[in-house]
């Protein structure tokens, strides 16, 4: 499932802010640059999250395992090269912790405004049915106080089957 859905992101995604990414760890990496984190001082992270709710079909654990990945391979590089000591094993965690908290931040409040919509959407969908209802129903209730006849009644089936199709629509978009 994993490759899956990663075979399926646009490549721009990667393009725009992994090399990002990776050139502020760089410079957080070096002896004498004022980064102290690849986060620091800018939104790439953010950025990561927020495309990758809006335009995959990856979850908080997708995108947490691509940093756990390009964390493994950073670390692994370094190691082999001989340059992974405690001050820089220590800017690679921050900088990994942080990127992965700046992303699900990212990522939840793109679903939340997603959430949000699609209850307003939803709101104001059965908001129709949910007044024909109503409306019958109140209907309903005024010609009981009148004589029933036979035209009364056909005008309470009328009334009936509008609340049931009303209901069976109202129940049809909650159920989709």
């Amino acid at each position: 499932k994993k490759v899956v859905l990663a075979k399926s992101v646009p490549r721009p995604v990667l393009i725009d802010t992994l090399p990002l990414f990776m050139g502020n760890l760089a410079q957080a990496l070096a002896d004498n640059h004022p980064r102290g984190s690849a986060t620091e001082a800018n939104d790439v992270a953010q950025e990561h999250g927020g495309e990758r709710a809006r335009i995959t079909r990856f979850g908080p654990q997708q995108i947490i395992q691509e940093y756990q990945i390009l964390r493994a391979v950073v670390e692994e590089t370094l190691e082999k090269a001989g340059a992974l000591g405690p001050a820089e094993s220590a800017v690679i965690q921050l900088s990994f912790d942080q990127a992965v908290q700046d992303a699900m931040t990212a990522y939840f409040l793109v679903h939340g405004r997603v959430r949000e919509q699609f209850i307003a959407t939803l709101s104001h969908d059965l908001r129709n049915p949910l007044n024909v209802m109503k409306l019958s129903a109140d209907l309903i209730l005024e010609k009981l106080a009148d004589p029933i006849d036979s035209d009364s009644i056909e005008g309470f089936r009328l009334l009936a089957r509008k609340i049931v199709n009303n209901a069976v629509r109202a129940d049809r978009l909650i159920q989709n």
